[in-house]
């Protein structure tokens, strides 16, 4: 391997490579810019495609709705997404019908962003309205495992429906945060970063910590 080679593997993004004269690095910069361009456009092409073969197995899939690959669908016929939702990558939509009733066990409104790796359990009813922001690593349950029998191990002891969980419009929903059964998150609230959210959060509130406490209310004043 040349030394250009070397430095230009061990190189940061967009470092500039010192062994290459720069009439070499200028020759071969519009060739570099269409091989970034073509490996983007194939990118967004894969999403497209990915979201589109979702569409065929989810319960309904809105308008202009884009779910990355991979995504871990369990019961999708359960989980309803609307218009303009972006769902990233590593996602686990884990769907129920615990009730027996049919219905959507989840749903997900209009121009909601999902960062990576979420992980919802919907055994009855978890629904996330319009506008909601939520950052990577959330976990979001509306379910429990048993655990009241001695004699059992716990993962031997099946799990309950607990309460519904209703994250309201515009909202934001910080990394690595967990929303435990039965909880409301109010309009155009914020869940800090790694909280766990075990109590109703009113609207226009931040919350914090292990367990979220009410850190501030959002006023006018605050702008």
């Amino acid at each position: 391997m040349s030394k250009c080679s070397l430095i230009a593997v061990h190189a940061r993004p967009g470092q500039t490579c010192l062994a290459c004269p720069p009439k070499y690095m200028a020759k071969y910069a519009p060739l570099k810019r269409t091989i970034e361009q073509v490996i983007e456009t194939v990118h967004t092409a894969s999403i497209y495609l990915h979201s589109l073969i979702c569409s065929t197995r989810l319960g309904s899939l809105g308008k202009s709705s884009l779910i990355e690959f991979p995504i871990k669908l369990a019961s999708p016929e359960l989980v309803s997404i609307g218009n303009n939702v972006r769902i990233c990558s590593g996602a686990w939509l884990n769907a129920k019908d615990s009730s027996g009733s049919g219905k959507t066990t989840l749903f997900i409104g209009d121009n909601t962003y999902i960062g990576r790796m979420l992980h919802i359990n919907a055994w009855q009813k978890v629904t996330i309205e319009s506008n909601v922001l939520i950052g990577e690593r959330v976990s979001i349950f509306d379910a429990s495992h048993n655990y009241s029998d001695i004699r059992l191990p716990i993962r031997m002891q099946g799990d309950s429906y607990m309460g519904r969980v209703l994250i309201r419009s515009g909202s934001w929903i910080g990394s690595g945060s967990v929303i435990m059964p039965g909880i409301k998150i109010g309009v155009n609230s914020v869940v800090g970063a790694n909280s766990v959210v075990t109590r109703d959060v009113p609207d226009y509130s931040i919350v914090a910590g292990n367990p979220a406490r009410l850190v501030k209310k959002i006023t006018p004043k605050n702008y």
